[in-house]
């Protein structure tokens, strides 16, 4: 059989040969080396647990709570038998007496009052003193018994703003001596 000189002959392998095709594009040890420090260097965060969405830092900051003073606890006139008695005055501003205590009429009377001020819609507390005393001279009466209007907790308005009044009892001894007596008591607010 005689070749033509024209004809060209190409002959595709059915199977390329593995290892030419795999040593044709590796990279020589030292120069595959090289690249993976400086992949690793360029990339110092590669292989760190990274939150993509790192939490907030939030702080929230309120009104201080006040307490202005209104008015004072006023029992009024009284008038003192031979047995011991009481004065109540509530929340509410009413006054009443028992055992050996008459009521005058003389000086004003009335509950305690305060201006709540603070947070708008703010709850807060009403912590209440178990007791005082109150003197004139050498002289002194116990008030104890201490309620308010509201009571325990409560709730600012929308303005931040609630009317606080308190009331107590006068525990009058027999024979107590006349004067003028005065005393404080504290009482306490604060945000729940």
């Amino acid at each position: 059989m005689e070749r033509n000189p024209w004809a060209m002959e190409v002959r595709w392998p059915l199977r390329p040969e593995r290892r030419a095709f795999r040593s044709a594009n590796r990279l020589p040890l030292p120069l595959a080396l090289a690249a993976a420090v400086v992949v690793a260097l360029a990339c110092p965060n590669t292989g760190q647990g990274r939150n993509p969405w790192p939490p907030e830092i939030r702080a929230g900051f309120v009104l201080p709570i006040t307490l202005i003073k209104g008015t004072d606890l006023r029992f009024g006139e009284l008038f003192v038998g031979p047995s011991p008695g009481t004065c109540v005055v509530t929340p509410q501003g009413s006054r009443s007496s028992s055992g050996g205590v008459g009521l005058g009429g003389s000086f004003s009377t009335g509950a305690a009052s305060f201006i709540v001020g603070g947070d708008p819609l703010a709850a807060f507390s009403v912590t209440l003193p178990g007791s005082t005393t109150m003197t004139s001279g050498g002289h002194g009466m116990t008030v104890d018994a201490f309620t308010s209007e509201p009571s325990g907790a409560a709730q600012l308005d929308a303005l931040g703003s609630q009317t606080l009044t308190i009331g107590a009892t006068l525990n009058v001894r027999a024979g107590q001596a006349p004067g003028d007596y005065t005393g404080i008591f504290d009482v306490t607010v604060a945000y729940n």
